[in-house]
C-alpha cells in the first residue's frame, strides 16, 4: 500500500502523452495542441479602419472634399490631398495618405463634402501587426482548443492543427449483482450508476470513443474481456471485482493478461482498492466498486492520467482556506467531498464512500494527506476541482 503522492507520481512516470493527428479546425473542440503555431501573416495585415466613417489627410479646416469609397475586403488604393477624404468602412483597408478616420457621427455628410462637427484625438486606424506580427508564436503546444482560441486560428487564415489523439476507453463493469435502470428490484441486487458515471465523466473531459463492457464474477469471462479490450483500446477502466473477496477476480484477469502493475491499494480513505499498470503504451485502472469511492478515485488519478494523453500537464491541487476544524485520526490520506466558494472550503458532514447523493452539490474533494492528524479553522488545504 503507497501514499497518494507516491501513487500520482507513479501515474506521471507511467503515462505519456498520446500521439498526435492533423485535425480541421471545425473538428478540433477540445482537442489540445500538438505543437506550437506560429503566424504566418500580420494580423490585420494592412492598416485598418476600426470604424465606419472617413478616411481623411488632416489639413487646417474641418471641410473634406469626398473622392471615393472603400469597403471592407477592397483591395484599391486612393491616393489622397490634403483635405480630401474617403469614405470608409469597418476592416477596410486605409489609404496610404490618409492620417485618422473620423466616425461617421462625427461629421456632416454633404454627399460630395464632409463638414467635421467633432475631432477626436484618436486615429481610429489599426496599425498593421497590431494584434499579432508575422513569425509570432500565437498558440503554444499543450494549449486546450477551445471555441476562442479555433475562431482565433481561422482569423489567421489556418485551417489545419496537429493535435494529440485522444484515447479510445473501455469500461469494464463486473457484478453478478447489478440490474440496470427500468429492471424491476430483485432482492439481493443492486441498481448498476457506475457505468453511467463513468460514461457522463468520460465525455465531460472529452472522450469520444467509450466501449462499455459487463462481465459476470467469473474467472475465465473476466480474463476474456480484458484481454479484448486491450486489444482494441488506449485506455481501461474497470470498476469492482477489485478488492480481496473470493470473487474479485479484476486484479487476477490484469495479471492473466501481462498488465504490469505499477500499485495496488493506496492509503487513502475512501477509495483504498485501485489499482494501476500498463500494458506497452495501453493504461489499465481499476476503481472500486462503492460508487462515491468511484468517483473520487476518477477524479484524484483517472482525470489526471487522461490528461496526460491528451497532451495536458496535470491541473495537480489548489490551496485554499478551510472554515471548520478537521480531525484525522485515520493514519490515512482524506479526500472529503465539499464546497469552494472564493477560496474558503467546507466538508460534507455525509462522508459514506457508498453514498453518490452527497457528490452531487460538491465542487471540490480537500485533500487532507495522511500524516496529518488535523485541520484548525483558517488553515491552509489543499483541494482537487471536481469534473461534473
Amino acid at each position: 500500500m503507497i501514499a497518494v503522492t507516491q501513487a500520482l507520481s507513479l501515474i506521471e512516470k507511467h503515462v505519456k502523452s498520446n500521439n498526435f493527428c492533423e485535425l480541421s479546425i471545425t473538428e478540433a473542440l477540445g482537442y489540445v495542441l500538438a505543437q506550437d503555431v506560429i503566424c504566418e501573416l500580420d494580423l490585420p495585415p494592412f492598416r485598418q479602419s476600426a470604424m465606419d466613417g472617413f478616411a481623411v489627410r488632416v489639413w487646417e479646416a474641418n471641410t473634406y472634399s469626398i473622392t471615393g469609397e472603400i469597403q471592407a475586403g477592397a483591395s484599391q488604393q486612393i491616393p489622397l490631398q490634403k483635405g480630401e477624404a474617403v469614405r470608409i468602412y469597418t476592416g477596410a483597408r486605409v489609404p496610404e495618405d490618409a492620417d485618422k478616420v473620423i466616425m461617421k457621427e462625427h461629421v456632416e455628410d454633404l454627399k460630395t463634402h464632409i463638414q467635421v462637427v467633432k475631432f477626436q484625438e484618436k486615429t481610429n486606424i489599426k496599425a498593421q501587426g497590431e494584434q499579432v506580427k508575422r513569425g509570432d508564436v500565437v498558440l503554444s503546444k499543450g494549449a486546450v482548443l477551445n471555441t476562442a482560441a479555433l475562431s482565433f486560428l481561422a482569423g489567421l487564415g489556418i485551417a489545419r492543427i496537429k493535435v494529440y489523439k485522444k484515447p479510445s476507453v473501455g469500461v469494464l463493469i463486473s457484478g453478478n449483482e447489478l440490474l440496470q435502470p427500468g429492471e424491476p428490484w430483485e432482492q439481493a441486487k443492486t441498481y448498476d450508476s457506475n457505468s453511467f458515471m463513468l460514461q457522463f465523466l468520460l465525455k465531460r473531459m472529452g472522450v469520444e470513443q467509450i466501449v462499455l463492457h459487463y462481465v459476470k464474477d467469473d474467472r475465465q469471462a473476466t480474463i476474456a474481456a480484458v484481454r479484448n479490450l486491450l486489444k482494441d483500446q488506449d485506455f481501461i477502466i474497470a470498476t469492482g471485482g477489485i478488492s480481496v473477496g473470493d470473487y474479485d477476480l479484476m486484479r487476477t484477469a490484469f495479471e492473466a493478461n501481462a498488465v504490469k502493475e505499477h500499485f495496488y491499494k493506496i492509503n487513502q480513505r475512501p477509495g483504498k482498492p485501485i489499482y494501476f499498470g500498463s500494458k506497452g503504451d495501453k493504461v489499465v485502472f481499476g476503481l472500486p466498486g462503492n460508487p462515491a469511492a468511484c468517483f473520487i478515485n476518477f477524479q484524484v488519478y483517472v482525470v489526471p492520467a487522461l490528461g496526460r494523453m491528451f497532451g495536458e500537464t496535470s491541473l495537480g491541487f489548489k490551496k485554499g482556506v478551510c472554515d471548520q476544524q478537521i480531525v484525522n485520526t485515520s493514519n490515512k490520506a482524506l479526500f472529503l467531498r465539499g464546497v469552494c466558494t472564493n477560496g474558503h472550503l467546507e466538508v460534507f458532514e455525509n462522508q459514506s464512500s457508498s453514498l453518490l447523493q452527497s457528490l452531487i452539490n460538491a465542487n471540490v474533494l480537500l485533500y487532507i494527506p495522511e500524516e496529518v492528524q488535523g485541520i484548525e479553522i483558517g488553515d491552509e488545504v489543499h483541494y482537487l476541482d471536481i469534473v461534473q
